[in-house]
C-alpha cells in the first residue's frame, strides 16, 4: 500500500515537471504591432452650426502577415474621467495602399456630429485611448496630454 502511495506521488511530481517544462513564457508583443503615426484633435466652434468634436489620425500595423488590426473604439479622458466614448459606428477607418506587404497603414476620422459635453469645452489637453482588435486580441494604445485645438 505504501509503495502505491509513493508511486502516485512520483507520478504527480513528474507530471508537474513535464507540464512546467513544456509551457513557455511568451512575451506579449502585440502592443508593438501597432504604431500611432499621427493624431489631431479639435473642437469646431465656428458660428453657423452646432459645435462638434473631431479626431483624425493614422496608425500602422507593423506585421500585417500576423493578422488584421481594426480600430474598435476611441475613448477620451480628462483627469481620468471618461468624457467621450466613440464607438465604431461614429468613425471611419480607411486602408492606405502600401507597396510593402509587411505593414499596412490606416487613416481614421470621426464622422460629423459628435456633440460636445461641458467638460470637453473647458480642457486644453486630453488623454486618448485607442482600442484595437488584433486577431481577436484587444490592444490599447494610450496617448497622454494631447493638445485640444479650437477652431473659431
Amino acid at each position: 500500500m505504501l509503495g502505491m502511495k509513493n508511486l502516485s506521488v512520483i507520478i504527480f511530481y513528474n507530471l508537474m515537471i513535464i507540464s512546467c517544462a513544456s509551457s513557455s513564457v511568451r512575451p506579449n508583443i502585440l502592443p508593438e504591432q501597432i504604431r500611432i503615426i499621427d493624431l489631431q484633435v479639435w473642437l469646431n466652434l465656428m458660428p453657423g452650426g452646432p459645435s462638434s468634436f473631431h479626431i483624425i489620425g493614422k496608425y500602422e500595423c507593423l506585421d500585417n502577415s500576423n493578422g488584421i488590426s481594426e480600430l474598435k473604439s476611441i475613448k477620451v479622458y480628462s483627469d481620468s474621467i471618461l468624457i467621450c466614448d466613440i464607438s465604431k459606428n461614429s468613425f471611419t477607418c480607411e486602408t492606405e495602399i502600401m507597396e510593402d506587404i509587411q505593414s499596412a497603414k490606416y487613416n481614421f476620422f470621426t464622422r460629423p456630429g459628435i456633440k460636445l459635453n461641458e467638460k470637453i469645452q473647458t480642457v486644453d489637453k486630453i488623454n486618448i485611448k485607442l482600442i484595437f482588435n488584433f486577431n481577436d486580441d484587444i490592444i490599447e494604445k494610450n496617448l497622454s496630454n494631447v493638445m485640444l485645438t479650437r477652431a473659431y
